[in-house]
């Protein structure tokens, strides 16, 4: 995908970005914090 392979210089599709362990791009950062507040799930 090429949006993949913009913004991790990979050309994964979304599984493999999921299961990469690579850092989440600064853009996402509002996002994730949204997410991380009200998930069940414990974060690290």
């Amino acid at each position: 995908m090429d949006v993949n392979r913009e913004m991790y210089g990979q050309p994964w599709d979304n599984k493999q970005v999921l299961g990469s362990g690579v850092k989440p791009p600064e853009a996402a950062a509002k996002l994730l914090a949204v997410l991380n507040k009200y998930s069940a799930r414990k974060t690290k």
